[in-house]
C-alpha cells in the first residue's frame, strides 16, 4: 500500500474537521478559522491546501463517498452473485443503519445539500455522488432480476432513503429502526416481484 503524503494527510485532517463541525452546527456558522482550529493547523495554512472554502466542502462530499464506498464494498464482498432475500435485507439494513439512523449523516449531508444550491463546485460533487450511488443500486437491482426497471427502482429507493433520513434528522423519534427496515424490505420485495412479473 502506498504511503499517504503529508500534504494528503493534512488535507484529510482539514476535511474531516469540517465534517465534525457540521455535526455540531450549520454551515453558515462555520468559518475557515473554525475549520483550522478544529484541524489543529494555523489559520493561514488552510489556503495552502485548498483554494477556497467551497473546495473544502466539495472534498468532504468526495471523502464521505469514499468512506461509504469502502463500507459498502465490505458488505458486498461476499454477495457478488445475489441469490437470496437475505442479501437484499442486508443491503437495506446497511442503508437504514448507515444513512437513516446514523447520528451524524443526515445533519452533515443536508448542510452540504443546502450549499449545493449556492455553490456550483459543491453541487457538482453532490451530483457525482448521487449518480454513483444510483448506478450502484441499479447494478444491484439488475442482479436481483429487475431488468429494465432497475434504474427507476434505484432512483425510487434512493429518494425514499433520503426522505427517511431527512425525517429522522428533524424528528429523531419519528421512526423505529426495525419497523423502518421491515417496511422498506416489503416495499422493495413487492416492487421486485411486480417488476419481474412485468406489471411495472
Amino acid at each position: 500500500m502506498a504511503r499517504v503524503s503529508k500534504a494528503a494527510e493534512k488535507r484529510e485532517q482539514i476535511v474531516w474537521a469540517l465534517h465534525d463541525l457540521l455535526c455540531e452546527r450549520g454551515h453558515e456558522k462555520i468559518t475557515i478559522k473554525d475549520i483550522a482550529q478544529r484541524a489543529g493547523v494555523p489559520h493561514g495554512v488552510i489556503h495552502y491546501y485548498f483554494k477556497s472554502k467551497a473546495e473544502i466542502y466539495s472534498n468532504l462530499v468526495e471523502a464521505i463517498q469514499q468512506r461509504y464506498d469502502q463500507l459498502w464494498e465490505e458488505r458486498q464482498r461476499d454477495s457478488k452473485e445475489r441469490q437470496t432475500l437475505g442479501d437484499r435485507v442486508r443491503d437495506l439494513e446497511f442503508m437504514v443503519d448507515h444513512l437513516v439512523f446514523s447520528p451524524t449523516f443526515g445533519r452533515v449531508f443536508y448542510n452540504l445539500f443546502h450549499l449545493g444550491f449556492e455553490q456550483e463546485e459543491i453541487r457538482t460533487a453532490l451530483t457525482d455522488m448521487y449518480r454513483h450511488y444510483r448506478d450502484e443500486l441499479t447494478r444491484v437491482f439488475r442482479l436481483d432480476g429487475a431488468g429494465e426497471n432497475s434504474p427507476a427502482l434505484a432512483s425510487l429507493l434512493q429518494a425514499v432513503v433520503e426522505g427517511l433520513t431527512i425525517l429522522r434528522s428533524i424528528d429523531p423519534d419519528s421512526l423505529d429502526r426495525d419497523r423502518t427496515l421491515s417496511l422498506l424490505s416489503w416495499a422493495v420485495e413487492t416492487s421486485l416481484s411486480r417488476s419481474m412479473e412485468g406489471n411495472m
